[in-house]
């Protein structure tokens, strides 16, 4: 029986599904019977006539009055009415007989006038091309007769009365006045009256020609204006507007009608949806009656099994990401409480001495209270737990002895149940802090369930605060590391140079107790400092790329690198393009006039690139060289801090070879007189002009040495 009633009920479903189906499709083709695009066609046309008709108008009076040169405007606009109104013989269907009828009567009418306006147009152009011919040759003809007439005695009247007539002619075009028209007769019969007294003054066939143009104006000039007046007046306009009333009457009749149709189709569809709606939600509702008592009994342990998986995962990103110890104690402490659903927590460590328990993180409303506090091994609930390394469950903190209300005391906190649990080192398993919670929110106490939670809880913790402890040991161990190593490549450094400086016992010396020779300062030695700098250098970087000025002075300081060590110098450093060298005694005690030679050979080497990179670098051809040096003593010694020194020489006569360079010409080598008074008459010199330097009394006394000299003597 059941099984019937089913069947029964999914019959009626069918048939009222079939039902209104078929409504829909009624509807639907009852909405559709309106053609917008018919419409849009019908509308489009009639916009054409009316404009064609405006059109028409315009050039008929552009005719008329000279303006228009030809009539190809007006046949292309007859063209278009004639098309506009086939178009418009297929009317819209969606019309119906009536309106297919009122709006045949209209357009019959309209088709009646066009038909009409067309003949006139005919007419029109017809009579105004003889009208504008006449307009045209008549001008010309007086024009001919005055010509020929005026250079004889006795031909003053007929040419006066020539020119009136052809003002007055012309003037008579251009208005509608009847009592000119007669004047005009008038003048034109007197010419003819006394053309016999012309005829030794013009051709009398000439004089016909031009009264025949008259006449013709005359005669010609009313009927085209008549015709002109006739084509305007047309009521072509109201025509179409009276049909164009009488398709929109139809139109927005049968607009309404399929917005009706329209309507009560939307209000079907809605209801059949709803009616589907309803039988869907009606089944799935017994269907979602059946499995709520399920769902329900497993809701709530899954909601509290995936927030303590969410935390777990938030545990092991922090033991991941999170490296400092600080951070991690706070984080570990944040996330505890909300996993907990604790109202207050705290973290402690045991100290370094590992008999007390110090509090790291507290939270709650009285945190700040529990600041600074130590807790003895075995004392309370934390101590008790540190000491034997068992977690505790206490539902109800003022029934157990191992309580110590003091800190409520202190804090004014309540605590009514809380759990403790150890945190251990991964290694040794040894307590290394404990963790606390205290008072459950919104339930009386914690329960077995929280502390085997919380009991994995303080184990990522744990791991997590070891990871961070062994991060910040790592990284100390590493910076450590790298401070001695580069110490160490300091020190390298500074012997290296040193032992260009300084005797190589001395070096040694030094060697053996290395950290406290070097932090005694400098030696003063004697040796010759040479500066050298590109004049130009700067203007070139800015047109070069960057990638071509690093190439470039990779080679320039590579070459001038090579000279000075063949010379026995050493590069101290590179300044920009600029470079100071340091020459100092060797076995043969001429270190200034190595310097010399070097500085020399620089400026030839220069020359010798420029040549290289003249094809592919033509903007480097006009760079030069200066090259100053200066012989004195000098100190030399450790620059800068105990982490980053360099071995350097420095002092006042270290200035004056800057100061020369400074003062040299592009292309020339000067030395001080000292570095000359060493070089004697090895090389060749030229006194120059003494220079004047910062903080020096006297001025320094320079010479120039060229870099076209060859190779001293040896």
């Amino acid at each position: 029986m059941s099984r019937f009633r089913l069947h029964a009920h999914q019959y009626a479903i069918i048939l009222v599904m079939l039902a209104a189906f078929g409504l829909v499709t009624f509807l639907y083709y009852k909405s559709e019977t309106v053609d917008y695009r018919d419409h849009e066609r019908f509308v489009t046309e009639l916009g054409l006539i009316q404009a064609a008709d405006a059109r028409l108008n315009e050039y008929v009076l552009r005719l008329r009055s000279g303006t228009l040169a030809n009539v190809d405007p007006l046949n292309r606009d007859l063209e278009s009415l004639r098309l506009s109104l086939d178009a418009l013989a297929d009317s819209p269907t969606f019309l119906r007989q009536a309106g297919l009828a009122a709006v045949g009567k209209q357009l019959r009418a309209l088709r009646e006038l066009l038909k009409r306006k067309e003949a006139l147009v005919e007419r029109f152009k017809a009579e105004n091309a003889n009208l504008q011919t006449s307009l045209s040759y008549f001008p010309v003809l007086v024009r001919q007769i005055i010509e020929r007439a005026e250079p004889k005695a006795g031909a003053s009247d007929l040419v006066q009365s020539l020119y009136g007539l052809l003002r007055d002619v012309l003037l008579f075009n251009l208005n509608n006045e009847q009592t000119m028209e007669a004047e005009l007769y008038a003048r034109v019969l007197s010419l003819e009256s006394h053309q016999a007294d012309y005829e030794g003054l013009v051709s009398p066939r000439t004089l016909e020609n031009a009264l025949v143009q008259a006449r013709t104006i005359l005669k010609i000039k009313p009927a085209v204006d008549g015709l002109v007046e006739e084509l305007i007046g047309l009521p072509a306009p109201e025509y179409a507007e009276r049909l164009a009333q009488a398709y929109n009457r139809y139109y927005e009749y049968a607009l309404r009608t399929t917005n009706f149709y329209r309507l009560w189709l939307y209000i079907a569809c809605v209801v059949l949806l709803l009616y589907v709606a309803w039988l869907i939600i009606r089944h799935l509702e017994r269907r979602v009656a059946m499995a709520t008592a399920q769902v329900e009994g497993y809701n709530e342990r899954l909601k509290r099994q995936l927030r303590d998986l969410q935390a777990m995962g938030a545990v092991s990103l922090t033991v991941s990401s999170v490296m400092d110890v600080e951070k991690v104690l706070d984080t570990i402490m944040d996330l505890s409480k909300e996993v907990m659903g604790a109202e207050a927590g705290s973290l402690l460590l045991l100290d370094d001495t590992g008999d007390k328990l110090r509090f790291h993180v507290a939270k709650g409303s009285a945190a700040d209270t529990l600041k600074n506090v130590t807790v003895e091994m075995g004392q309370g609930m934390v101590g008790h737990v540190a000491a034997t390394g068992r977690p505790l469950l206490v539902k109800d903190a003022y029934q157990d002895n191992r309580f110590d209300p003091s800190y409520d005391r202190l804090s004014g906190f309540q605590t009514r149940s809380m759990m403790t649990v150890p945190l251990r080192a991964k290694e040794q398993e040894r307590v290394i802090g404990v963790l606390q919670v205290i008072n459950k929110r919104h339930l009386p106490y914690f329960d077995e369930y929280d502390l085997h939670l919380f009991e994995s809880f303080a184990a990522q913790a744990s791991v997590a605060l070891e990871n961070a402890r062994l991060y910040a040991r790592t990284k100390a161990i590493a910076e450590d590391l790298r401070a001695t190593l580069e110490r160490e490549r300091n020190l390298t450094i500074e012997k290296e140079k040193m032992g260009k400086f300084i005797p190589k016992d001395v070096v040694d010396e030094i060697s053996r107790n290395r950290e406290k020779q070097l932090a005694l300062g400098g030696r003063t030695i004697c040796a010759s400092v040479l500066f050298s700098d590109i004049k130009g250098f700067t203007r070139l970087s800015e047109t070069l790329d960057p990638h071509e000025v690093v190439r470039f002075l990779n080679v320039y300081m590579t070459a001038m690198t090579e000279i000075i060590e063949e010379e026995g110098g050493i590069v101290d450093k590179f300044i920009g393009d600029g470079i100071m060298a340091v020459f100092t005694d060797r076995r043969d005690r001429d270190h200034a006039l190595r310097a010399a030679r070097a500085g020399v050979c620089m400026q030839r080497k220069l020359g010798e690139l420029r040549d290289q990179w003249q094809a592919s670098q033509p903007e480097v051809c006009g760079l030069q060289m200066r090259v100053g040096i200066n012989t004195g003593m000098v100190v030399a010694g450790n620059i800068g801090s105990q982490t980053r020194m360099d071995y350097t020489v420095v002092g006042d006569n270290v200035n004056v070879a800057s100061r020369i360079e400074g003062a040299c010409q592009p292309g020339m080598v000067y030395v001080s007189a000292a570095t000359q008074e060493d070089i004697g008459d090895r090389l060749e010199a030229i006194r120059m002009d003494p220079i004047q330097v910062k903080n020096r009394v006297q001025p320094v006394h320079i010479y120039a040495i060229s870099a076209e000299e060859g190779r001293a003597r040896r």
